[in-house]
């Protein structure tokens, strides 16, 4: 299971440090565009949304947002301990099978394993 939490808290590290480079959130969405709360049109942070649908995503994903999504996970992984006995089945123990939800988010990255699937 040591590979499994490698490979989701090198993923969170990475999303961390994207959403700690962005433009700080929380964004909002203005008549125009996607812009950091308090902001102007003027000052848009994303380029170019492709229809109310994406710019209602963009401002919902903010960094704040991905932030407080990445210490939730964290405190999964690092601080709820392996319920003893609780089993599900086909997959082992239900802490082995949240961790492998947990990957699911990360299917297409090149060091994801097929046999972490759920």
């Amino acid at each position: 299971m040591t590979d499994i939490v490698a490979f989701l808290r090198a993923r969170l590290d990475e999303d961390q440090a994207v959403a700690q480079s962005a433009t700080p959130g929380p964004w909002v969405r203005d008549a125009l565009d996607v812009v950091p709360e308090g902001e102007h049109s003027g000052h848009t942070v994303a380029e170019e949304c492709h229809g109310d649908a994406d710019a209602d995503h963009i401002s919902r994903h903010d960094p704040a947002h991905v932030l407080a999504d990445i210490a939730s996970k964290r405190l999964i992984i690092d601080v709820v301990p392996p319920p003893p006995g609780a089993e599900v089945p086909d997959t082992g123990s239900a802490w082995d099978y949240i961790l492998r939800l947990l990957t699911l988010p990360y299917a297409t990255h090149p060091d994801y394993r097929e046999e972490w699937r759920p």
